[in-house]
């Protein structure tokens, strides 16, 4: 472990002694038992603490100081959080479109359509289910079987129909 103080630190890194005021502030530096900037450790902090869309600044202020801007540069962290900030930033965007169909009426929450479905398909059930009670006396005493088979197909219409006329009235 190298321990120096903090204009050394700033020195070694090629720093201003502000810069490193900065980052002690932030709380970026790890200082020993005596005051002293831990420089090993303090590197490892800067560096995980580092925004990764800053890195254009880091690069412009290392070559002005004529100082390697590699604190930061090729971090697996820093991947790391570009890669969890582009994933969020695409859901995001993706939860603002959601929004704005939504709105424009061309997206529909599925609780919703599950809800609509369902009622069609109690509806249908509940036409087709009276069928037998409504049809048994008709069709015991018919015996042309083309009857029996039109009278039925028009029940089953009228079903078909009843579930039809709840959909067009969710439209």
């Amino acid at each position: 472990m190298t321990a120096v103080n903090q204009s050394e630190f700033a020195r070694m890194l090629g720093f201003s002694s502000v810069a490193v005021t900065k980052l002690k502030n932030a709380g970026r530096l790890v200082f020993t038992e005596d005051g002293l900037v831990d420089v090993e450790a303090s590197k490892k902090r800067i560096e995980e603490t580092s925004d990764p869309r800053r890195d254009d600044v880091v690069r412009r202020n290392a070559e002005e100081r004529g100082s390697d801007p590699g604190l930061l540069s090729q971090s697996p962290v820093n991947a790391s959080f570009q890669e969890s900030r582009a994933m969020k930033e695409q859901y995001l965007a993706l939860q603002a479109k959601a929004d704005y169909e939504t709105r424009m009426g061309e997206l529909v929450e599925r609780t919703t359509v599950e809800r609509d479905w369902m009622n069609v398909a109690v509806i249908l059930r509940t036409s087709l289910e009276k069928i037998p009670d409504s049809m048994a006396a008709v069709l015991a005493g018919e015996s042309d079987i083309d009857r029996v088979h039109a009278m039925l197909t028009e029940q089953i219409e009228q079903a078909l129909k009843q579930a039809s006329d709840h959909i067009n009235r969710l439209q």
